[in-house]
């Protein structure tokens, strides 16, 4: 593999792997990712079911981007 794919595919990856520790940050407290991001923009706190969807949402992506990630790992056992 040339060198330049090679650079731009652990680039990717490493976004990848920002992406999914987010997300999995955001399915398991979307309370304090709320607080830390979002928060300045807020004149109140929101519903229970804004953090609801927010974890579910968190932990989609996660899944997802899991899944993603893991795609390199498991092409190259085969």
């Amino acid at each position: 593999m040339p060198m330049g794919i090679s650079i731009a595919l652990n680039i990717i990856s490493a976004f990848i792997g920002i992406a999914f520790f987010a997300s999995l940050i955001t399915a398991i407290n979307p309370r304090w990712t709320w607080r830390t991001f979002e928060k300045w923009k807020a004149t109140e706190e929101p519903t229970d079911a804004y953090f609801k969807v927010r974890r579910i949402v968190g932990l989609v992506f996660a899944i997802i981007t899991g899944a993603i990630w893991a795609v390199p790992t498991v092409v190259s056992w085969f």
